[in-house]
């Protein structure tokens, strides 16, 4: 009898256990998405580095990092562009670190190829 009663009790208690932390879970996913998109900045600089050493400049490193950050910002403060990017952080980076990207590259005449290594 007094098994029983401690087996409804652990069930009980594993039970809240489980609904505590499955409502903490989602909040732990938007925390690790947002930070995890902070590298798709990154990776537009990587990526432009490697690939096209003659577009890319400093400067546009510079402002997609900033225009990486600036989107996280807004995405927690205008609740607006959620409805707009289907409540996709990376839907945001994406647009808007690859539009800095591509622009400030345009614009800036010094390019990764143009600098020298000197040893």
């Amino acid at each position: 009898m007094w098994l029983t009663a401690v087996t409804i009790a652990g069930l009980a208690l594993v039970g809240t256990f489980t609904y505590i932390v499955s409502t903490q879970f989602t909040s732990i996913l938007g925390a690790m998405q947002k930070a995890l998109s902070l590298a798709i900045g990154t990776s537009f600089i990587v990526l432009g580095g490697l690939l096209f050493p003659k577009f890319t400049g400093k400067k546009a490193g510079f402002f997609t990092i900033l225009t990486s950050i600036i989107c996280i910002v807004l995405w927690n403060v205008v609740h607006q562009l959620r409805g707009i990017f289907a409540g996709q952080v990376g839907f945001l980076m994406v647009a808007a670190c690859g539009v800095v990207f591509v622009v400030v590259s345009l614009i800036d005449r010094k390019k990764v190829a143009d600098t020298e290594v000197k040893n």
